[in-house]
């Protein structure tokens, strides 16, 4: 069965100042996917995730979303369709959550931005998406981590997008609040959602990714499934460390990442 897709590279370089970070990136993200990429640091997750939400313009190549030339869309088109999140973003004005999560309305308010119905009902189903109704009036400045996590990306859900670009939308967060922006992120693709977003941790882009893309040395090392790309010998080119990969205790079909522990590294004694 052909794949349905939303957003897909061919042949593209991305960098900065006419010097490329990456160079010949070719990807396809399928609707109703979750696209997580992974690779060292400095490989060019975040420049890549800044093209593919239009907010850099491929040095090369072409980017397509639905069917037509990303570069083709106006400002307002493009925000319309993607949603995007920066990496470790934080807000320093005391807006109440309610009002962060409709700024993500102002690309669609053409009067000034008056806030009209449409615009009503797509905050309270971000808020309602992102179970935040009991923190519509607290400050944001007062939230937690995890917590203003979800704010920010409900604020881009009242966008309305068909795809949500997210770099390390759970960096810094605990254990507990990683997990629960990932289980949001698999209920919004399991209701048609795309996504495309930079993790750190191989083993959440295990559990939780549709696919996963390896990013590192300058380009794409392999997309695929989580047995396709956390292989050992794939994860050792990239991050130039031995890593171990064995089956999920529970879920034998996931692949899990370990780093060798130093006493089964050492030489045992004869």
């Amino acid at each position: 069965m052909e794949l349905d897709i939303r957003l897909s590279a061919e042949a593209v370089s991305v960098g900065y100042h006419n010097k490329p970070v990456l160079s010949d990136i070719s990807l396809t993200l399928p609707k109703g996917e979750l696209c997580i990429l992974v690779g060292p640091n400095g490989a060019g997750k975040t420049t890549l995730l800044k093209a593919l939400a239009g907010l850099i313009k491929p040095l090369r190549g072409t980017i397509v979303l639905d069917s037509q030339p990303l570069e083709t869309y106006t400002a307002y088109e493009r925000a319309a369709k993607i949603g995007y999140v920066a990496q470790g973003s934080s807000i320093n004005w005391p807006f109440t959550v309610q009002e962060l999560v409709a700024q993500g309305r102002f690309p669609s308010q053409k009067w000034f931005g008056v806030e009209g119905p449409e615009d009503r009902l797509a905050v309270e189903e971000a808020l309602d998406i992102t179970d935040l109704q009991m923190y519509r009036e607290r400050l944001v400045t007062e939230l937690s981590g995890g917590e203003l996590q979800r704010v920010l990306i409900a604020r881009a859900l009242a966008q309305k997008p068909e795809l949500l670009v997210l770099d390390e939308p759970v960096s810094h967060l605990d254990i507990r609040y990683q997990i629960g922006v990932m289980e949001l992120l698999q209920k919004l693709v399991a209701q048609g959602l795309s996504a495309i977003i930079s993790l750190h941790d191989l083993n959440l882009a295990s559990l939780y990714g549709t696919s996963v893309c390896l990013v590192a040395k300058g380009r794409i090392l392999k997309q695929g499934t989580v047995h396709e790309v956390l292989r050992a010998e794939l994860l050792k080119e990239a991050y130039s460390i031995d890593l171990e990969v064995e089956p999920h205790p529970e879920d034998g079909s996931l692949p899990m990442v370990y780093y060798q522990s130093r006493q089964r590294r050492l030489p045992q004694d004869e």
